[in-house]
């Protein structure tokens, strides 16, 4: 075997484990989306953890139904102004597709009739 068909088997091989780890990353990352779309958190309450929790962006901190504290993405509902770290938040619905629960200030009016 030549010089020449040693690199071409070395990058065939080379490519083939890189096409392969994309796929086990895609994979593992798919799986992390999944256990966090499973997750029962509505009606949990938790405090912002972000500097800023908006409609596009923020983090929660809450105890799930197991007792585990999380830190997880989450967005504000539309009807609610922007809210600041440590604020108490009510958690309306779990997370969608896009890997966020949707919250909104649990002090809002008729919040209390949900509990």
């Amino acid at each position: 075997m030549g010089i020449v068909e040693l690199i071409v088997v070395i990058a065939l091989v080379v490519g083939v484990y890189l096409f392969w780890r994309s796929r086990q990353t895609r994979v593992e990352g798919d799986q992390r989306t999944q256990a966090l779309l499973a997750q029962d958190v509505a009606g949990c309450t938790g405090v912002v953890a972000s500097d800023r929790l908006d409609e596009a962006d923020g983090r929660v901190r809450l105890t799930d139904r197991a007792g585990v504290t999380r830190v997880l993405p989450a967005r504000l509902d539309e009807a609610a102004e922007p809210m600041v770290r440590g604020q108490e938040v009510l958690v309306l619905e779990n997370a969608g597709p896009d890997g966020r629960v949707v919250v909104a200030p649990s002090d809002l009016p008729g919040l209390e009739d949900l509990s």
